[in-house]
């Protein structure tokens, strides 16, 4: 799979000019015609915000939903960074105006997610709206069980 995953990347870096540069700008770290410090700061902070392994996750499927209208499956072992990879994602999809939604069967993930999204500068991205009816469908969710019991 290396070897895979190292020519997917040599190809995507040589279509889009630096995987550094593109995942810098589609993360909005770098914003247009900006000057050559700007540039270099938001390089850093795209340095700062991910690994190397994350920025090619990140590359591979930003390039996969606009050059071939595909999705992903981050399947990376433990320790990775999957959750920040999703972050980057879930910051490239509120820079388009799209809606992210993210699923898990844990809940303490949450929690995982929103640090992620905001140890990346995406604080604007956390979605605590989704989380209103929450408690009240745990609620229910125990007073069933509870029926049911009886």
């Amino acid at each position: 799979m290396r070897y895979e995953m190292y020519k997917a990347i040599e190809t995507i870096d040589r279509r889009v000019n630096g995987v550094d540069e593109y995942v810098a700008e589609k993360l909005g770290y770098i914003i247009g015609k900006c000057s050559l410090d700007e540039r270099k700061q938001g390089l850093k902070c795209l340095c700062d915000a991910f690994s190397a392994e994350q920025v090619d996750a990140i590359a591979v499927a930003i390039y996969n939903i606009e050059t071939k209208e595909q999705g992903c499956i981050i399947g990376d072992q433990t320790g990775i960074g999957k959750g920040r990879i999703a972050a980057g994602m879930i910051r490239y999809g509120v820079a388009r105006g799209l809606q992210p939604i993210f699923l898990t069967e844990k809940p303490n993930l949450f929690s995982d997610i929103f640090r992620d999204i905001i140890a990346i500068g995406s604080d604007d991205g956390v979605p605590l709206e989704i989380l209103k009816g929450y408690k009240n469908v745990e609620r229910r969710k125990v007073k069933e069980e509870a029926d049911e019991a009886e």
